[in-house]
């Protein structure tokens, strides 16, 4: 990674909620799944921007612990990352880069960048960087704003008070790109879900001797939240997040509460098997590719295709 990286040379004409509604989740999860406070917290959690904050921290205390003797903060980078990202916003805002408006979102957006430089350069590939999903916003020209204040989050975007979505006390994100209106969400309900269903494996004592199928997940989250849930939906919003956090397990059999050793081994070996699947499919499909063209890169073309979002009116 070079000071580069951290340019970028329009911002997006687009807010669609689906550009970046899969990378605010992402980080979040990535953030809950060093916090144990989350994963043994009661039903009716809030998701706040105090949690929030403390996940953020507890987040870096567990790197200084888990890696003592490693020099995690490069101050010489980090002020080489933060002014040529100034440059760079200055250079795409122009006057509105001075806005009182803006100052919020550009310090968010900043902050969250220098969190992600600073661990992707003296870590690398040995953690999941956090606030890497922060950064692909970023690279599709769009900056961010986090706040679970109300009248903040409706003085950005005003479709929140007509979509009379529900503000007050949960995380809401805000995104600008070249063009208003703002784009942006307030986090759902999705991590009251899983401690829902966290105790509900707890309450069935699931394990991997004793898995639970997903349909009969799916059932139990539709009868709690009296809306029809898919299983296609439980998957996306609940299941595969709290894996990724380290919450649950599955195998073929079905999905149950990771209680010890033997239940995250079963879970391991049957994803490894998936993964080993998978990438058997990924070199079918590059030595096809190689065949039509030598030169081809399909790993530099698909990250370059998720960047590529259209960025001016070109």
């Amino acid at each position: 990674m070079t000071i580069n990286d951290f340019v970028i040379n329009n911002l997006s004409i687009s807010t669609s909620r689906s550009i970046y509604e899969p990378n605010i989740y992402d980080h979040c999860y990535s953030l809950l799944s060093e916090n144990n406070d989350f994963k043994e917290a009661k039903v009716n959690f809030n998701y706040n921007k105090n949690f929030y904050e403390i996940s953020e921290f507890d987040y870096m205390e567990n790197l200084h612990k888990n890696f003592t003797g490693i020099k995690i903060y490069d101050y010489n980078y980090i002020d080489e990352v933060n002014e040529k990202l100034k440059t760079n916003l200055k250079s795409l805002l122009k006057e509105e880069y001075t806005s009182e408006f803006l100052k919020p979102i550009i310090k968010f957006t900043t902050d969250k960048i220098l969190k992600y430089a600073t661990l992707e350069k003296t870590l690398g590939t040995k953690i999941i960087n956090p606030w890497k999903p922060i950064k692909g916003i970023l690279d599709k020209g769009l900056l961010i704003y986090g706040t679970d204040k109300k009248d903040e989050l409706l003085e950005y975007n005003k479709r929140f008070k007509k979509e009379n979505i529900k503000v007050n006390g949960h995380m809401g994100f805000i995104v600008k790109g070249k063009h208003k209106p703002f784009g942006g969400l307030v986090i759902d309900d999705r991590f009251n879900l899983m401690i829902t269903l966290l105790k509900f494996l707890e309450k069935l004592e699931t394990s991997h001797h004793k898995p639970i199928q997903l349909k009969f997940i799916s059932e139990y989250i539709s009868r709690k939240t009296k809306q029809r849930w898919t299983d296609s939906d439980v998957q996306i919003a609940l299941t595969t997040p709290m894996k990724k956090m380290g919450m649950i397990g599955s195998t073929k059999e079905g999905f149950f509460k990771l209680n010890n050793i033997q239940d995250i081994q079963e879970s391991y070996c049957f994803h490894l098997g998936k993964s080993i699947s998978i990438d058997r499919i990924l070199r079918t499909y590059t030595e096809m590719l190689k065949k039509e063209d030598s030169t081809i890169d399909p790993t530099s073309y698909c990250e370059n295709k998720h960047k590529n979002v259209i960025h001016s009116e070109e």
